[in-house]
């Protein structure tokens, strides 16, 4: 591994670290009003990784892709493939 793919690693531990410090921090009700927020802004991540994926695609062929792929992850979630593994710090 290069340096540079440390020196970003370490950074990335960093962030997630620091957002988990602050979600602890947070009462529930910030937590819960983080809900949509965070939602919105996976959409729009999504949304732009598909748009670089297929740059020919039109916005309304971009919102299908985007139904089509939370079909594919309610499938998963109904399906129960993946289960909660619990917390990194082993913290509730």
């Amino acid at each position: 591994m290069s340096q540079f793919d440390e020196q970003t690693l370490d950074l990335q531990r960093s962030i997630f670290r620091s957002k988990i410090a602050k979600a602890k921090r947070a009462t529930m009700a910030q937590n819960l009003a983080d809900g949509p927020k965070l939602f919105d802004q996976s959409m729009r991540l999504m949304r732009d990784a598909i748009r670089t994926e297929h740059p020919e695609f039109s916005d309304a062929q971009i919102q299908g892709e985007v139904r089509r792929r939370l079909r594919i992850a309610k499938r998963i979630d109904d399906a129960s493939i993946y289960q909660d593994a619990g917390t990194i710090d082993g913290q509730p």
